[in-house]
């Protein structure tokens, strides 16, 4: 997904989404091991409002990412 179509307070979630991450990695020398820990340690910790989905969307951590989950067609 390009930048360029995600509103300017997305951006900047993100953005804190991944000064989060560097920060854990730095401490810690790998990134989250699950969705709960990357939810404790990266989103709670920094206090992180993630956007609000549209309906039937969901956030996944996957792969040392955090991931929009979409409904298949």
């Amino acid at each position: 997904m390009s930048l360029d179509t995600v509103p300017v307070q997305d951006r900047l979630v993100l953005m804190q989404v991944d000064d989060g991450m560097r920060l854990y990695k730095a401490e810690h020398g790998r990134a989250p091991a699950t969705y709960e820990e990357f939810m404790a340690d990266i989103i709670q910790k920094n206090h992180i409002r993630l956007p609000q989905l549209p309906a039937g969307q969901s956030y996944v951590y996957e792969g040392g990412e955090l991931k929009v989950r979409r409904p298949t067609p």
